[in-house]
């Protein structure tokens, strides 16, 4: 099976850097008060609102609330000053050692918005040199959860930090895992193994069930998005659930295989947008009825019109040897 090719260099550097797992912070000019609100309404959600793109006055602000904090109270406010790179990498290693322990989707928020900052190299140092020091305290709470996802995180900025700093972080992890520690964070060590060697330790386990989105994990468990160096095995996996969320990152691993019934798989309305932005990046026919079957739906507003305006060479003869009444309106307005 061939790989699935993007429109653009950039878009295909984008999947190979590990879209969407990290945040693209966007300066939109989004005003102070504005941005306090949104961070606000970001701190207190139970399921994730922003993937991947990030107003970057609404970043900083979650991220200062997230470092006075470690999100173990309320903050007062969401007026605070951006953090310096230097602040938000302390911050990162005292989430590491003392945070107690939230939802999934906010840690890794956290760690993701920190490398916007910090940058990877800087970032994927930390979480490596916090991961090869382990320690544990008899009253850490939760902390095993909380030090999970830091770890799952570390795969993804894998691939895009410097290779020098990739080699030295892959040796600081792989002495963590080695080292091992109290029973009670087998789902932390779980998590660094399928980080570090991805579907090698994750093919041999016994399951029924993986997960193809990682935003959707509350628990620590693993998904496909890990296992990229297997693309069989992911190809394998992905029809056996043929409605459920899939990520453009276990597609991109898969290939084109992955895409068959794209349209008739769920998400959530809160995640459509970003759904069809991710892909949209994908130079697939299958993406053409995929993209129409959202036209007019209010949840995308003209998101999938505007797709098929901007790739209307691409679109145009397949929607052309499309039967349906939405096919012919489509190409009509093209």
């Amino acid at each position: 099976m061939g790989a699935i090719r993007c429109f653009t260099k950039e878009e295909d550097d984008k999947l190979a850097r590990g879209w969407p797992y990290l945040i693209a912070a966007v300066d939109d000019g989004t005003k102070s008060k504005r941005a306090a609100a949104a961070a606000k309404k970001a701190w207190g959600v139970c399921d994730p609102i922003h993937f991947t793109e990030w107003s970057r006055p609404v970043l900083e602000r979650y991220l200062r609330a997230a470092i006075d904090t470690l999100f173990v109270e309320e903050p007062k406010n969401f007026d605070g000053p951006a953090p310096a790179p230097d602040e938000a990498i302390d911050g990162l290693r005292r989430m590491f050692r003392e945070g107690y322990d939230t939802y999934r989707f906010k840690e890794a928020e956290f760690a993701y918005g920190i490398e916007a900052i910090a940058g990877t190299d800087r970032t994927l140092t930390a979480l490596a040199e916090e991961i090869e020091g382990f320690k544990s305290k008899n009253d850490d709470g939760f902390n095993y959860d909380c030090r999970a996802t830091l770890a799952q995180t570390t795969a993804f900025m894998m691939l895009r930090a410097s290779p020098k700093v990739v080699k030295d972080a892959r040796a600081k992890m792989e002495r963590g895992l080695a080292k091992g520690g109290p029973k009670k964070y087998e789902d932390y060590f779980d998590a660094l193994d399928y980080a570090l060697h991805g579907a090698k330790v994750l093919a041999p386990r016994k399951r029924a069930w993986w997960s193809m989105d990682n935003w959707q994990i509350l628990g620590v468990g693993p998904s496909l998005d890990f296992a990229a160096d297997d693309p069989k095995w992911v190809r394998e996996w992905v029809p056996r659930d043929p409605k459920g969320q899939l990520s453009v990152r276990v597609a991109s691993i898969a290939g084109p295989a992955a895409l068959e019934g794209l349209e008739n798989r769920k998400w959530p309305a809160r995640m459509l947008p970003s759904v069809l932005r991710d892909f949209g990046m994908l130079q697939d026919p299958q993406i053409v009825p995929f993209m129409l079957a959202y036209v007019g739906k209010s949840s995308v507003k003209d998101a999938p019109i505007q797709w098929f305006r901007a790739h209307a060479v691409f679109a145009k003869p397949i929607l052309a040897k499309m039967k349906s009444d939405a096919a012919k309106l489509v190409l009509k307005q093209l």
